[in-house]
């Protein structure tokens, strides 16, 4: 989804808002350990 669908699918609920420049700066990049993983080898070639 674009940002305008999420936008848009928002809008009904007043209740959610759209995090802020502010509000994002404040958040931390988490990567799930998973994802961080080597592949394995036979994946790989």
């Amino acid at each position: 989804m674009s940002d305008e669908e999420i936008r848009a699918a928002w809008a009904w609920d007043k209740d959610m808002t759209w995090p802020t420049d502010e509000e994002l700066a404040e958040f931390d990049l988490v990567i799930p350990a998973k994802s961080r993983r080597k592949p394995p080898k036979e994946a790989a070639e």
